[in-house]
């Protein structure tokens, strides 16, 4: 199967500068049955394809239907995927071999000028669960070693930015109701799941704490018979779950999409979520696992801060919302259930398509989900003034971590998105405009947490603060210099 990036330009592109495109292949071996016509088996798989979105050929889905069927061909077979890129330009006539011209993309290409090209440079790709390789053959005499390191380095980093860090639920197409509506009908909600879970209320629990640890590992050794245990199990702690008991649960043509939207992996007779789906406010909201070992773009599970937050926001028909470090996209999509229009804010890619796709299975319309980074005031976003403003940033204190390149460092005070949230607030938020901040907060026995707050972050005396210590039972974090930080959740009120 051949999908080259031609298929992705439309007539609005510029391909002046085009100097050739990239094709991936994948090797698909499609068994025929006896007195099968191979013509209607192409034909039949064409319409398929066809059918995708966006014209797209997703390798995964039909890698696991194969395995579904039990005809996993691609293992038996020899051939390698591989990504070639079609060459048209002649830089072999260049003194130095180190630019790439631009040619008449209208050329007419014969066979041999088509070998030739993929003989002159092939990339071919390696990919298993933990790595991925490149290998890259190109002919010396057209092209010199330097050149080829600079565009191995630049296609590399492209794949980082929409290869495998970008692993994301994809649409469910039309089983999104079906999906959402099956979870709520067997009372897949915060408040079923937790007293399981012997952690109700959620919001008093320390998920990194010893008792937590043994009250998920004695559930998970508990027999799994009634139908919101193994929901539980898979969905929310990401474990395998025998296929069948899944079937009994979902209907066949759900667990097809749950495989094709990269949600559930198939194990050998069992079958597992990569992502872990939670209850808010009615909402199921999809998250990277709570204990995955995932470092690069995390996506931040539903901690009890995220409740909190949500039900410190007092409930209102507000015109505009925004929500900043949106992550999972929970605190902006609850607000579009009682205001007009929500914007999402995040710099993590992975954080907006989970953003994305957690609009798409609550149906959310009201919510413009973006691109942009907090810590450049070129971030993206028209800042007019908002009604509300809702934000639950890193804040954690991390002399390891650049901050903004997880969901936790604030930098060395853990205060870094606080001071610039602050510092714009103003400008930022209405006159009787309300802004809700997650962070941390030393604590001091002389002064209340309100005037450490406006004296740390030097707030306008024109916006009021209320500065509430939660009770999420994770909330005292001891900081290097031996202070004791305090979880809060603080409310700014412009005047």
């Amino acid at each position: 199967m051949e999908h080259n990036g031609r298929a992705l330009f439309e007539n609005n592109h510029d391909l002046s500068d085009l100097v050739g495109w990239f094709s991936a292949f994948h090797p698909l071996k499609i068994p025929v049955l006896s007195g099968d016509y191979p013509h209607d088996k192409l034909e039949e798989l064409k319409i398929r394809l066809i059918n995708l979105p966006s014209k797209g050929i997703n390798y995964q889905p039909l890698q696991n239907k194969l395995i579904q069927q039990g005809e996993n061909s691609m293992s038996n077979s020899h051939a390698e995927p591989a990504i070639g890129f079609n060459f048209l330009g002649t830089n072999y006539s260049d003194e130095d071999h180190l630019g790439i011209k631009k040619i008449n993309y209208d050329a007419k290409l014969t066979d041999s000028d088509q070998r030739f090209m993929l003989r002159d440079l092939m990339l071919t790709t390696y990919r298993d669960e933990k790595s991925f390789s490149l290998k890259v053959s190109y002919n010396c005499a057209r092209f010199k070693k330097e050149l080829i390191q600079r565009f191995t380095q630049a296609f590399l980093q492209q794949l980082k930015k929409i290869g495998s860090p970008l692993n994301c639920p994809l649409p469910l197409k039309d089983s999104a109701n079906t999906f959402v509506t099956i979870l709520k009908n067997t009372e897949y909600c915060s408040e079923k799941i937790f007293k399981r879970l012997n952690l109700w209320p959620y919001t008093t629990a320390n998920i990194n704490d010893e008792k937590v640890a043994r009250s998920l590992e004695e559930y998970l050794n508990k027999p799994f018979e009634d139908p919101l245990d193994v929901l539980i199990k898979l969905f929310l702690l990401c474990q395998e779950v025998e296929s069948r008991k899944v079937h009994e649960i979902f209907p066949s043509h759900l667990v097809r999409g749950l495989q094709e939207s990269n949600i559930l992996l198939n194990k050998g007779n069992c079958l597992k979520s990569q992502f872990a789906f939670w209850e808010v406010k009615e909402l199921i909201v999809a998250t990277d696992p709570l204990f995955s070992s995932n470092t690069v773009n995390k996506v931040m599970p539903l901690f009890p801060e995220s409740y909190e937050l949500c039900d410190s926001i007092p409930i209102f028909n507000y015109d505009r919302c925004l929500d900043l470090c949106t992550g999972s996209g929970v605190i902006g999509l609850y607000t579009s259930t009682f205001s007009q229009n929500v914007t999402c804010l995040d710099n993590n890619d992975r954080a907006i398509e989970f953003a994305k796709f957690n609009a798409h299975l609550n149906n959310i319309k009201n919510c413009s989900i973006i691109s942009g980074d907090l810590l450049n005031t070129e971030c993206g976003v028209a800042f007019d003034a908002f009604d509300l403003i809702t934000a639950n940033p890193p804040y954690l204190p991390s002399h390891d971590n650049e901050v903004g390149k997880n969901y936790y460092a604030g930098g060395q005070s853990g205060q870094k998105f606080v001071e610039i949230i602050t510092q714009q607030i103003n400008l930022k938020l209405k006159t009787q405009g309300q802004c809700f901040i997650c962070h941390l907060l030393s604590v001091s026995k002389e002064d209340s947490l309100e005037t450490v707050f406006r004296n740390l972050f030097s707030v306008n005396e024109k916006i009021r603060i209320s500065v509430y210590g939660t009770h999420y039972a994770g909330s005292r974090i001891r900081t290097k210099n031996g202070e004791t930080a305090k979880f809060c959740i603080t409310k700014l009120f412009r005047t």
